[in-house]
């Protein structure tokens, strides 16, 4: 198994930029609510020459404490073995210059698949176009060129399923102490319940006597159902050394807020 760094973008790049080949995937992340049978990403040519993909499937599970992904040569979840439930529509197909393709997530859930939520992290593989390629329904193969892939996570919710999620122990920090160019505010993110928590922390700073301003945003912030808890590291804009500081944790699919901190400096 190998642990690469946490991101909702998986890339492989070969000894080419990534401008050259570079394909997308949005949403940057779905999820699939008790009922739902099907959804829909959109795989995207970001460059300027026509490609062949491929989507396939991946499985990782995320790490303590900051949330880095592992690759896993073995199922997430033994119950979920997306190779007999889930179905891609189309799964191969060319891209043109710049050009797009929805692709359709089927759903074909057993009757006696236990409530829980499971977890999958579809991936589009990006070859050379070749005009010569094996039959549709075969792997698609390149002999030459690169090869770039993006994944994001796809969530199934079977059942009715609940969760909670609180922030603590902030701390700031100055950009010596967050290794990078700017500073930043660390914290803690629980997680409580059978789902994952998924969304977006929003970081605001006022000066005494002014409103609110953003200073720091960070997205895709998701503590998934093997945690239960995660730490961040969110870089900020200015270095408040003053005033009031109000940290939201939102989920991206709802809009709930999890847990909104406001504290004094």
């Amino acid at each position: 198994m190998k642990t690469i760094l946490f991101a909702f973008l998986l890339s492989f790049i070969a000894f080419v930029p990534i401008a050259h080949a570079r394909v997308d995937l949005v949403p940057r992340i779905v999820v699939m609510q008790d009922r739902d049978r099907a959804a829909e990403m959109t795989v995207l040519n970001l460059s300027n020459e026509t490609r062949d993909v491929e989507i396939d499937i991946l499985d990782y599970r995320q790490l303590p404490p900051a949330g880095n992904y592992e690759s896993l040569t073995t199922l997430l979840n033994p119950d979920f073995n997306h190779a007999d439930i889930v179905r891609f529509s189309p799964r191969t197909f060319v891209l043109g210059p710049l050009g797009k393709q929805k692709v359709r997530i089927s759903l074909r859930k057993p009757a006696d698949l236990p409530e829980g939520e499971y977890r999958f992290h579809p991936r589009a593989l990006s070859y050379p176009h070749n005009p010569k390629k094996a039959e549709a329904g075969d792997r698609m193969r390149v002999q030459v060129g690169m090869n770039v892939g993006i994944a994001i996570p796809v969530i199934v919710r079977n059942g009715d399923l609940k969760v909670e999620s609180k922030l603590s122990d902030f701390e700031l920090l100055s950009p010596q102490q967050a290794n990078m160019n700017k500073p930043a505010l660390k914290f803690i993110a629980h997680r409580e319940g059978t789902a994952s928590s998924i969304g977006e922390i929003h970081i605001q700073w006022a000066k005494e006597g002014t409103d609110f301003q953003e200073i720091g945003i960070l997205t895709n912030f998701n503590v998934f159902t093997e945690l239960t808890e995660r730490v961040a590291i969110v870089p900020l804009s200015a270095f408040p050394t003053s005033g009031t500081m109000k940290v939201t944790y939102t989920d991206s699919v709802t809009g709930k807020i999890y847990d909104e901190i406001i504290f004094d400096l």
